[in-house]
């Protein structure tokens, strides 16, 4: 489960858009702006249950937007590529998620 799920369109003047991801086992997740290695992303999500990973982008300008995940287990596995999260604040949209 991500969300915001593809493409999702928020408003512009927008506060908070609410990021979410959902492993299949216990993890821990960061993400990034750029696609780069677990290690180097600065981005981390909290862990509600080990298996569910939310996190916040504050006052997005309009613009689109991708963000990179990568999670890491229990056991330290890391993944070898990210999975991307993409959403759009829109100028033309009146207020709140669209």
């Amino acid at each position: 489960m991500l969300t915001p799920y593809a493409d999702q369109r928020f408003s512009e003047g927008v506060s908070v858009v609410p990021i979410q991801v959902a492993t299949d086992e216990v993890a821990t997740c960061k993400w990034s702006y750029v696609d780069t290695t677990y290690g180097s992303m600065n981005v981390n999500f909290v862990t509600t249950t080990g298996l569910t990973h939310i996190s916040q982008e504050y006052n997005p300008v309009p613009n689109w937007y991708t963000l990179y995940v990568r999670c890491q287990d229990a056991k330290g596995n890391v993944a070898t590529a990210s999975t991307t999260i993409t959403f759009v604040v829109d100028p033309q949209s009146g207020g709140g998620q669209v």
